[in-house]
């Protein structure tokens, strides 16, 4: 008796279409690079002569070297050039470089012009880092706007949050 062969039907299940909003990812600087003029320079180093003439003045010449340091480093913090760093919003978080927000943790999102640039200015509950900003680079702010309007509320700004904490108006 022969054994009849099993004739196996595989109907191929049509994939579905991918999302064109599951992921946006685009490359920025890390941070916008202000651009110190020579009245920043000069202001710092007027700064340091202030500190070493009052620490002279109280004969505490240790210090004097302490602040020879400080001023380098936040001399040589402002020539940093920043980096490019990637960014990617998903489903599930924003990533800024090494940085990630988990929707839960952004309580409000804006698009902001900022010195003519667009960033996404993000308000978390992450202590220490309350507000991000994050550059657009060459990234549509429609496209920004059409993701994130699904998982976290768009708020309308006219100033940047961290304004209100200047003291000196």
């Amino acid at each position: 008796m022969k054994k009849k062969k099993a004739i196996h039907h595989h109907a191929k299940t049509p994939k579905p279409a991918p999302d064109p909003f599951s992921t946006l990812i685009w490359q920025t600087h890390e941070f916008a690079k202000p651009e110190p003029s020579k009245w920043w320079y000069t202001g710092v180093i007027t700064a340091l002569l202030i500190i070493v003439a009052i620490l002279l003045y109280f004969k505490l010449y240790g210090l004097i070297g302490s602040a020879l340091i400080v001023t380098l480093l936040i001399i040589f913090e402002v020539n940093l050039e920043p980096r490019l760093v990637r960014v990617e919003l998903n489903r599930a978080e924003i990533k800024f470089g090494e940085k990630k927000f988990s929707y839960s943790q952004v309580k409000t999102y804006s698009i902001m012009l900022i010195k003519q640039k667009k960033h996404l200015v993000l308000q978390t509950v992450v202590p220490l880092m309350t507000l991000v900003d994050i550059p657009l680079g060459k990234q549509s702010e429609e496209e920004i706007r059409q993701f994130l309007d699904k998982h976290i509320p768009f708020l309308h700004l006219t100033t940047h949050p961290r304004e209100k904490f200047v003291f000196w108006r």
